[in-house]
């Protein structure tokens, strides 16, 4: 791999670092609503009630959330785009920014219907389990139905605070890489050039075992064809088709030379 796409993933980086930023305030936001939008039902239903009117819970904010933020990565498909062409001493077309955005919006229609249905899924399984232990803790001290229904209100508001920060960074981490990732590969794509990728850790810490073996794989290739799968069955890290043992948390980078 060549010198000047290191200094590159550098860059790179410090602006995905950027978007990851703006991703888990809108990822806050989304779940934070998501579990919100059930409070007022809970309210007024009975405890034989509760699990039915959590499942009503809706999947639309985390859907809007992927809208809006998958296309924040056309900024680092340009990026790559530009380093990718000047490397060969060719122009840059602006035309592109628009036309990433547009396939990045795309991609959450046509591939992240599965993570939205199991983020949604995780939200209303943590509330019943936090509305089943308010529950018991009430019983236990003897309230009646009244009483649980208004210690539910109270304390799952807590609930709800302390639960979205910890999922919320680990959404945001895991979809900025599968989204910039993507991004790359459509840069790469576009230049219509013969391309080689590269799986990089960064240099991060904790990395997987198979991810550091991706990169080693990677660079003893001379890097893979772009449409060649990495030896772990992810097209490039954070592939939103790969198991997710591969992508949950997911830090590692796609770098792509021009032959």
């Amino acid at each position: 791999m060549k010198k000047e796409t290191k200094k590159f993933e550098k860059r790179f980086i410090r602006v995905r670092d950027l978007i990851e930023k703006k991703g888990l305030r809108m990822i806050h936001r989304a779940l934070s609503d998501q579990y919100k939008s059930v409070l007022p039902h809970l309210k007024n239903a009975m405890p034989e009630q509760y699990d039915n009117v959590i499942d009503t819970m809706q999947s639309t904010p985390i859907l809007n959330f992927y809208l809006k933020f998958y296309p924040l990565s056309a900024t680092l498909a340009m990026m790559n785009r530009k380093q990718m062409l000047s490397s060969k001493g060719l122009q840059e077309d602006d035309f592109y920014m628009s036309f990433f955005s547009q396939k990045l919006h795309d991609l959450v229609a046509t591939e992240a219907g599965e993570r939205i249905v199991s983020i949604t899924m995780t939200s209303k399984e943590a509330m019943k389990k936090a509305v089943r232990e308010i529950i018991t803790a009430g019983e236990a001290e003897g309230e009646g139905i009244a009483k649980i229904q208004e210690r539910i209100v109270s304390e799952l508001g807590k609930y709800i605070s302390g639960n979205v920060g910890a999922r919320a960074r680990a959404i945001a981490q895991t979809e900025v890489i599968s989204a910039s990732n993507h991004a790359v590969m459509l840069a790469a794509k576009s230049t219509k050039l013969p391309t080689k990728k590269y799986w990089s850790t960064s240099g991060l810490p904790h990395t997987r075992d198979s991810h550091i073996a991706m990169q080693s794989y990677s660079e003893a290739q001379g890097g893979l064809n772009l449409d060649e799968v990495f030896p772990n069955g992810l097209m490039q890290p954070g592939d939103m088709a790969g198991d997710p043992a591969e992508v949950i948390n997911c830090r590692c980078t796609l770098l792509t030379e021009i032959q």
